[in-house]
């Protein structure tokens, strides 16, 4: 969020909802929901809130939150879905697996 004065006006920007700031930036952080609703937002060409803690708490594994993040990521890239699940397959051991998957693709 420091950065918004460095990308380019066709930017997608993926923010996660839960706000979470390190103690010595925390006064200097700006509002996300500020961000999301209002200037900032609006010189951009997409802007995407998710409560990826919530999606990943349905998933199975609140830990699974970057996962979810990287699931909304997927949907601007232009790769193949099996791509993306045969690199999930690798990343995670089974136990944490089908959490992630279903993290991945929430909707």
């Amino acid at each position: 969020m420091r950065y918004l004065d460095y990308l380019k006006p066709q930017a997608t920007i993926i923010i996660n909802e839960e706000e979470i700031y390190p103690p010595s930036v925390n006064s200097a952080m700006p509002n996300i929901r500020r961000i999301s609703t209002t200037g900032s937002a609006s010189t951009f060409k997409t802007v995407k809130m998710i409560n990826a803690l919530d999606l990943a708490r349905k998933a199975g594994n609140i830990r699974a939150v970057n996962t979810v993040l990287l699931g909304v990521l997927s949907t601007f890239l232009d790769l193949k879905s099996d791509l993306w699940e045969k690199v999930l397959q690798e990343a995670f051991p089974s136990k944490s697996l089908e959490a992630n998957l279903k993290a991945f693709n929430p909707w």
